[in-house]
């Protein structure tokens, strides 16, 4: 069996953000890859969420929930120093040659991006269905209401020859 990570336990006021909605939490301990929160309603299992304390961004992915809490396994190491505020943030150079304030902070934005553009593109495929769908049912009422009025005319004319 695989041994767990040590956790540290804390109390760490938060926010997150599962899907267009914030809430409070509380971040109760803290291990190299994961967090525990405590909050009122913790999301579903399998759900990505945004944890945020002060400058520090956390995107995280939903591993158990339990009552009032909940575990979430982060991909990036969780820096407990910078959660707690205890570590002032120096920019630092990443191997890509970037002045970053966190490695996990541009790992974060870009997640949120492609999450953006993930939730756009799939509001413009809806849309296209959507409108497709709605042609053809109005070209298929326009053929229905074609044959049920011509009937009548169709055999006034046959009578009238």
């Amino acid at each position: 069996m695989k041994s767990r990570e040590p956790r540290q336990t804390v109390i760490i006021p938060a926010q997150m953000r599962g899907g267009s909605a914030w809430s409070d939490v509380c971040i109760r301990n803290v291990s190299n890859h994961g967090i525990m929160l405590e909050m009122s309603k913790p999301p579903a299992p399998g759900c990505y969420v945004e944890l945020r304390r002060a400058n520090v961004v956390v995107v995280a992915r939903v591993m158990w929930t339990e009552a009032d809490r909940c575990g979430l396994r982060t991909q990036a190491k969780v820096d407990l120093g910078a959660l707690s505020g205890r570590k002032e943030q120096v920019p630092r150079a990443s191997g890509l040659g970037h002045a970053l304030a966190q490695p996990s902070q541009l790992r974060s934005d870009r997640l949120i991006r492609a999450a953006e553009r993930a939730r756009h593109v799939g509001r413009g495929l809806q849309f296209a269905c959507g409108t497709i769908f709605g042609g053809a049912l109005v070209i298929l009422l326009s053929m229905v209401t074609y044959e049920a009025m011509a009937r009548p005319f169709t055999a006034m004319r046959e009578a009238l020859r």
